[in-house]
């Protein structure tokens, strides 16, 4: 179930766009309670990241029993991936609303295969223009280096940059939360 060839948790996560579209559809009146469901958007998402890392791991261990070397820091590595992910989508959501989820198609369409090759063997411009630019490829280095290097979870490249992913992202959402909304500004003219 867990396959370094991005298979499976290629990079789209559902449940970003599940919590976007329910938190969209709540009645919000102030920025400080934009900001507040903010929050509880990426806290959610934290949890749902915890239970899809160590819920995909349990059932590759134990329901389907493939040999996972390093258990808890797939489990860890699994979840950090699915909540900068998470994050990721959620700030394109914010940004753009639910047509940002055909960035996230195009990236599907057009990265499976190359995720599934080995660098090596792809063309120089898949190489430099395409793969450089996925950032599911960082999930599939990461779990190279656990599964077939023995690496464990380390502070690496891999996980360096699913980090910085997610921080550039939380700060995405929650200034989001503190822009104004272009409706409410529009009946702020029109009553005036």
């Amino acid at each position: 179930m867990i396959s370094t060839n991005g298979v499976v948790g290629e990079g789209f996560d559902p449940s970003s766009a599940i919590i976007f579209i329910a938190i969209s559809k709540m009645p919000i009146s102030t920025r400080k309670e934009n900001f507040i469901l903010k929050i509880k958007q990426i806290v959610t998402g934290a949890i749902a990241a915890l239970v899809i890392g160590f819920g995909l791991t349990w059932i590759a261990d134990g329901m389907v029993g493939l040999n996972i070397p390093n258990l808890m820091d797939t489990a860890l590595f699994l979840s950090i991936k699915s909540f900068s992910f998470f994050l990721m989508i959620s700030a394109v959501l914010s940004l753009m609303g639910l047509k940002g989820i055909g960035i996230f198609a195009l990236l599907l369409f057009f990265g499976a295969p190359l995720l599934a090759l080995a660098p090596e063997m792809m063309s120089p411009f898949y190489q430099d223009w395409i793969y450089s630019w996925l950032p599911m490829r960082f999930m599939i280095e990461g779990l190279r280096e656990i599964f077939f290097f023995g690496k464990g979870l380390s502070w690496s490249t891999p996980v360096t940059v699913l980090v910085w992913i997610g921080v550039v992202s939380i700060v995405i959402i929650l200034g989001t939360a503190l822009k104004r909304s272009v409706g409410k500004e529009h009946k702020t003219e029109v009553n005036a």
